[in-house]
């Protein structure tokens, strides 16, 4: 799974793709495989990105991505991880321990990947 680096997201431009992954369970994937997009959504507000961080780990109103692979992996114990591209304009800065990106759940991204998580692997 190709990701962006921490790096790689501050730097990127508002129209550039940015590679993310998150770990989730299946009824989340079936929501992030048919999720409504709008092109014209905003990014969350920090404040709002803040209230975010350390919330329980489903898809709600805004969506929580990592740069991180391993993170994704840690998070994966629901059955999946997904791999997302998605424009960095709709992305503002989540938890700084997972390396996190919060976008609105109308934030037009695709999905790149699915693999199996860890409640898969023996």
């Amino acid at each position: 799974m190709y990701l962006t680096s921490e790096h790689g997201v501050e730097t990127a431009g508002p129209e550039e793709v940015v590679h993310l992954a998150r770990g989730c369970n299946a009824y989340q994937l079936g929501v992030a495989r048919g999720h409504a997009s709008d092109a014209h959504t905003t990014a969350p507000s920090e404040e709002e990105a803040r209230a975010q961080v350390g919330e329980m780990p489903c898809f709600g109103k805004l969506i929580e991505f990592t740069t991180d692979e391993d993170v994704a992996r840690r998070f994966g114990t629901g059955g999946y991880v997904i791999g997302i591209a998605i424009k960095r304009k709709y992305l503002t800065k989540g938890s700084v321990s997972e390396a996190g990106w919060i976008c609105r759940d109308s934030a037009p991204f695709d999905i790149e990947s699915e693999e199996k998580g860890r409640s898969f692997r023996h």
